[in-house]
């Protein structure tokens, strides 16, 4: 994979997170749809899919955490 698509592949997966809008969930599901069809293609996608989801779950998280409080 060119470095051009990596890095493509890389942005579009970000900006998936913006899918929760669309449809509930779709923070979650679309990062790791897009994520788990290409991160044995390339290791900056694995990479960036993995913070992509980190971020997702560390604010879902701290959302709990702030509405229990």
């Amino acid at each position: 994979m060119t470095p051009t698509n990596e890095r493509t592949i890389a942005s579009v997966t970000h900006l998936s997170s913006f899918a929760q809008y669309v449809f509930p969930l779709g923070n979650f599901i679309a990062p790791i749809i897009i994520w788990s069809a290409k991160k044995n293609d390339s290791e900056f996608v694995d990479y960036n899919g993995k913070q992509i989801l980190n971020f997702q779950l560390s604010v879902f998280m701290y959302s709990l955490i702030l509405v229990l409080i």
